[in-house]
């Protein structure tokens, strides 16, 4: 999911638990831990990068293999009052390419 350039790591004890920040160009990860066994990850990549979700979510857990998911959310971004991603859309609406 990250192919080099600039990378930043940044971890901060928060009481019991932790916040770790890491951003690199094409995006960033904030995790909370509770000190306990709840994790939540925030990523962001620009754009839909479903390969870097995917990625990012097998390393993580191959490296903490007691995790499991138990809710995932994607949320989209969008322009003006609609939200939509790119897949959700089969055919461009015209105004579209003087923003891409």
């Amino acid at each position: 999911f990250w192919r080099g350039g600039t990378y930043l790591s940044k971890t901060t004890n928060v009481g019991s638990g932790a916040i770790e920040c890491a951003f690199w160009r094409g995006g960033n990860a904030i995790m909370k831990w509770n000190g306990s066994g709840g994790v939540e990850i925030s990523l962001f990549t620009d754009g839909e990068n479903k390969i870097a979700r995917n990625k990012f979510q097998k390393l993580f857990k191959d490296k903490l293999q007691w995790l499991h998911v138990v809710t995932f959310d994607d949320f989209p971004r969008g322009y003006g009052n609609v939200v939509n991603f790119m897949s959700e859309i089969k055919v461009p609406p015209k105004w579209l390419k003087s923003y891409v």
